[in-house]
């Protein structure tokens, strides 16, 4: 559709794919902590829009927050309240088979979490880290627009943003490898690096405080095990008491510090021993919450709790 000289008009697409595109240029050009701000502000609120988008290629009163009371005429002005990002991938999966899992759903959530927290706290993640992270999440909505969108039909804005979105990106991920063969050609303080909460990139040094050589993020291993759980599974110790989940954090049994963490396929990370395994060699006790020795268990108890309730009296 030909836009007239002085008309300001962007469809759902092309708004997400600008949004997008401001971010990336801010993450590039400009280190402010301002820049970083709206860097994530525009990416998160981008991408949100691009899988609006796919919904509305669906039927447009998907995008309502109730579709049962969607108004043509309030959606042709934009006068009404969307679905939300997690109501958004739930009406994709249910009306499209259109499902995100996975890793994608991992750096997606990273994400969204990093933009929840600066619009409500701060972010004191650093530039290096946000690039891996943006780089993760990109990728992840390049396979989407890929896989669910007819590209070859695209509006020239929208194909002409789109490429400056793929140059950027690929700009980023040189930035990454670059980064990735100097620390690899590094000699490590420590020869067990791990994967960082942060930035995902595997060069976190695990001990009572964690330090990671790629982004410089540094805590406490519990503050780093919190972190991992809060934003790269997405699960905050608030949202899993709400839905009477465990939190996936847990004492390791190796170490004995808060620090393990035991993600939906049961495979777990200690950030302070290191330890990492496919959860066969640990088993959450329901009563005391350790990750504990399996072969220990007596029935649903660790060897711990069982032992206290051997000195208990019983009669």
């Amino acid at each position: 559709m030909k836009r007239a000289p002085d008309e300001f008009r962007l469809t759902l697409l092309e708004n997400g794919l600008d949004f997008i595109t401001s971010g990336l240029r801010q993450l590039a050009d400009d280190e402010s902590p301002t820049a970083m701000k709206y860097a994530v502000l525009h990416i998160a609120g981008g991408i949100e829009l691009v899988f609006k988008e796919r919904l509305r290629l669906c039927d447009w009163r998907l995008l309502f927050t109730n579709p049962e009371k969607a108004d043509e005429r309030k959606f042709q002005s934009g006068d009404f309240f969307s679905c939300g990002w997690d109501s958004c991938l739930e009406r994709l999966k249910e009306n499209e088979a259109i499902e995100i899992d996975g890793p994608a759903t991992r750096w997606l959530n990273a994400l969204f979490q990093r933009r929840n927290r600066l619009q409500h706290f701060q972010l004191a993640d650093s530039r290096e880290a946000l690039k891996s992270l943006v780089i993760r999440a990109m990728n992840v909505v390049l396979d989407f627009l890929g896989n669910h969108f007819e590209l070859e039909e695209l509006e020239p804005q929208e194909d002409a943003l789109l490429e400056e979105i793929r140059g950027r990106i690929r700009q980023l991920e040189a930035f990454r490898e670059h980064r990735r063969r100097q620390l690899e050609a590094r000699p490590a303080d420590n020869e067990m690096r791990i994967e960082c909460p942060v930035c995902g990139e595997s060069f976190l040094l695990p001990d009572w405080t964690v330090r990671c050589e790629f982004c410089f993020f540094a805590a406490t291993c519990e503050e780093a095990a919190t972190r991992y759980a809060d934003d790269v599974l997405g699960l905050t110790a608030h949202y899993c008491a709400k839905e009477g989940m465990d939190y996936p954090v847990h004492e390791c049994r190796y170490c004995e510090n808060q620090a393990m963490v035991i993600d939906e396929e049961g495979t777990t990370i200690c950030f302070s021993c290191g330890a990492e395994s496919d959860g066969s060699d640990v088993r959450v006790c329901p009563l005391c919450g350790r990750a504990a020795d399996p072969e220990g268990f007596v029935g649903d108890q660790c060897a711990d709790c069982f032992s206290d309730y051997l000195r208990q009296d019983h009669t």
